[in-house]
């Protein structure tokens, strides 16, 4: 159930972020339909597994009105 809370379409998009015709990484959407008042800040970790396999948060961005955000500075943005 949370996961079609949080992932609300359950699409999956390839990305090639630097366009050179290689896949880069890919995007999906995710919401907080609980508290939409929370700041980036509130986020303490974020766990995600592709086939079974752990994705390191380095390699981890969120993108929140056209700005990216590392995931292990999410901790320290309040203005959003």
């Amino acid at each position: 159930m949370a996961d079609r809370l949080l992932l609300p379409d359950r699409i999956i998009r390839n990305m090639d972020i630097n366009k050179d015709g290689e896949i880069d990484g890919f995007q999906f959407d995710i919401c907080n339909p609980f508290y939409t008042a929370e700041p980036v800040s509130s986020i303490r970790s974020i766990q995600l597994k592709v086939d079974g396999e752990k994705v390191n948060t380095e390699k981890m961005s969120l993108i929140i009105r056209n700005q990216r955000i590392k995931i292990e500075d999410a901790p320290t943005v309040y203005w959003i």
